[in-house]
């Protein structure tokens, strides 16, 4: 079995995703600024791209590092091809080369899948770029379907969405971990401040939230690298911004200085829940705008509140007791206890047991 991940040098979970599949029974081939020194592991020098610079960047990035992993995986040699495959990210177009190379090989792949939909932009250009990534992305899952080749989400949203993409396809939901909590309990509710935290893309939707005049009524820090122009033009009373890329510590005194995580996210959003799982290791209970995996967490486990229009939001502050929120936040240790990184890779163990 040989674990790929060409972007371990990109902010974020991405190097402690692969770290956390670190093993002395699997080979390990991963992108990064420097060699890592992993045990069987295989280290390709990261290119100079400032993926986060804008979409076609970012786009290109994943292209060309994917390229360089598989072009490892095709050019080795006899006994050394491996046949047991772990695709932690999954770039459609690289993938697509690989499977003509090697259309003869033995191949047991597993494709890990974080997102389902696309990115969609008001830019005609980058809605173009997302819309040609998209064209390749559905072809090539569905012929990795074909295949019979294995996938992994991190949501049940997702892996409906995935067979109702790709068709009749074997997927595994595993879960999107949280980190094990520091916290034994949570804190008490102190007021009504808002917290929106990660990167602050186009497509997650932020921006039609704060544009909203319904939004007004609440205090709101956003902090995160921004990435829409049009959020650092914003005037808005209430809302403070922190624009960069926050570091743990940074972020958990932040958390801990709000009294629940916002994620408005648009409904057609198409990525995961990275700062839903952060703010749930925090035992901090989060509001969340109504799609599928913000629904399929908050509303099953009770670790906050999903609301349907803006204007629900205040009510939702003002009817919610002391009591009420601690048995939130309670909830939120309790879901972030039972779904951490040990978690997530005793799963993926499994699947590879089972290739």
């Amino acid at each position: 079995m040989v674990i790929v991940q060409p972007y371990l040098f990109w902010r974020g979970h991405f190097r402690r995703y692969f770290e956390n599949l670190l093993s002395d029974r699997y080979s390990y081939l991963y992108c990064d600024e420097q060699d890592r020194r992993y045990t069987n592991a295989t280290w390709l020098k990261s290119l100079p791209i400032d993926y986060d610079r804008d979409i076609l960047r970012f786009l290109l990035a994943r292209l060309l590092h994917s390229l360089k992993t598989i072009s490892h995986l095709t050019n080795r040699d006899g006994a050394g091809k491996p046949q047991s495959i772990h695709f932690i990210e999954f770039e459609p177009f690289s993938f697509m080369l690989f499977e003509l190379l090697t259309p003869f090989r033995k191949k047991k792949i597993l494709i890990t899948l974080h997102s389902i939909g696309r990115m969609v932009y008001r830019s005609p250009a980058k809605d173009l770029a997302s819309r040609l990534q998209r064209w390749v992305y559905v072809r090539a899952i569905r012929h990795a379907g074909r295949r019979g080749y294995r996938f992994v989400v991190h949501s049940r949203a997702h892996g409906h969405q995935l067979c109702r993409t790709a068709g009749a396809v074997r997927v595994d939901v595993i879960e999107y971990p949280c980190s094990y909590p520091a916290l034994e309990n949570p804190r008490p509710l102190k007021g009504m401040k808002l917290l929106i935290f990660g990167h602050m893309r186009e497509d997650k939707g932020i921006h039609e939230f704060l544009e909203d005049q319904k939004s007004n009524a609440y205090s709101i820090t956003m902090a995160g690298r921004i990435h829409d122009p049009r959020l650092r033009a914003l005037q808005k009373k209430g809302l403070q911004v922190i624009d960069r890329f926050l570091a743990e510590e940074e972020l958990k005194a932040l958390i801990d200085d709000h009294d629940y995580v916002l994620l408005p996210y648009a409904k057609h959003y198409p990525g995961g829940a990275g700062p839903l799982k952060d703010a749930l290791s925090f035992g901090k209970p989060v509001i969340c705008s109504d799609i599928d995996i913000f629904r399929e967490v908050v509303e099953t486990h009770g670790v906050g509140f999903v609301y349907r229009d803006i204007s629900e939001i205040a009510s939702f502050l003002e009817k919610t007791t002391p009591a009420q929120y601690t048995e939130m936040a309670e909830n939120c240790l309790a879901y972030a206890r039972e779904h951490d990184w040990h978690s997530m890779r005793k799963q993926y163990f499994c699947i590879y047991n089972d290739l």
